[in-house]
This record gives C-alpha cells, structure tokens and sequence, in this order.
C-alpha cells in the first residue's frame, strides 16, 4: 500500500515545465507563534527560481496537510500574502 507522500509524488512529481526540481533552500524562518513559516526557494535545471512558502505547526504535528494553489494573476506577492491573509475576491 502507498503512503500519501508517495501518492501525492504520482499525482505532481518533480517536474516543473519538463524540467526537473530540486530540493528548497531555506530563505527565512518565522516565528508565528503556534507556527513556523518558512520562506522557500526550488531551483530547476533551467534558470527558473519558483517561490515557496511552507506553514508547519511549532509542536511537530502530526497535523493533516494543506496543498494550497492560488490564483495571483502572474503577481506573486499578492499570492503568497493570500496564504494567511486571505483576499475579498477569493
């Protein structure tokens, strides 16, 4: 029997426009009190640098997993704020 991850792998694997994605580095780690947030960057083969933003519970978990994909309108600060701020026209 397959795990989530492994599922959730077969669902998106690691390819980003036909290129392949490799692992984030850190940019900054937050301190939301009950959570931490941390700023990610995934680099491609390419040139691409595709932001990321990460919100995990301060105690470890276990909690259930969020895949939140929004909609920006190709304006990437406005998406990122909607994470936690949310936004009128969603």
């Amino acid at each position: 029997m397959t795990n989530l991850r492994d599922q959730l792998h077969g669902l998106l694997g690691h390819q980003i426009g036909g290129q392949r994605l490799h692992a984030p580095s850190l940019l900054a780690r937050h301190d939301l009190g009950a959570w931490w947030r941390d700023d990610l960057l995934f680099q491609t083969d390419g040139t691409e640098a595709i932001p990321a933003r990460l919100l995990r519970p301060a105690d470890g978990g276990p909690c259930p997993v969020v895949l939140y994909c929004h909609a920006h309108g190709n304006r990437y600060d406005t998406g990122c704020v909607a994470l936690q701020a949310g936004r009128p026209a969603l």
